[in-house]
């Protein structure tokens, strides 16, 4: 089994078929890759679930709650 995603993969998560639109989905959340020689972004399951840990953390001071009108 390998770290790296597959083609099918990486339509699932981007929605997207375009290696470039697959490229830009993958930067605008923040998810590391590298580009292929041909343009195709290259993820392991690594930096995206890496990337969605650090999402799913709790936040510090900054929990999204107002607590001021108690």
């Amino acid at each position: 089994m390998t770290d790296v995603l597959n083609a099918e993969d990486l339509v699932d998560i981007t929605g997207a078929k375009n290696p470039k639109l697959q490229c830009e989905v993958l930067r605008d959340n923040g998810i590391r890759f590298i580009r292929r020689h041909d343009g195709r972004p290259v993820v392991t399951w690594t930096s995206l679930n890496n990337m969605l840990s650090a999402s799913s953390a709790p936040l510090v001071g900054g929990d999204g709650f107002n607590l001021d009108g108690f």
